[in-house]
């Protein structure tokens, strides 16, 4: 009958709006914390730079650190 059908089909675009609605929360959900997680590793780094006089091992070292921390968040977070 065609009022079930239609109510059965108003149910499936509800189901389809909040299972799209949950899906794009967490999706939001995971990239802020991978920004807060990029934003920590920019400061360590920075204060790293800061309390290091000269020496080019360590800053290269620092960085290298550093990109291997940002390539784990990217992998894990976006």
């Amino acid at each position: 009958s065609p009022p079930s059908t239609k109510l059965e089909f108003d149910n499936d675009k509800i189901s389809y709006i909040f299972s799209t609605i949950f899906f794009l929360s967490n999706r939001l959900n995971k990239a802020l914390i991978g920004l807060a997680e990029t934003d920590k590793a920019i400061n360590n780094l920075v204060s790293e730079e800061r309390s290091t006089i000269g020496g080019n091992d360590s800053d290269n070292q620092d960085r290298q650190e550093f990109q291997n921390i940002l390539t784990n968040i990217l992998s894990d977070y976006y």
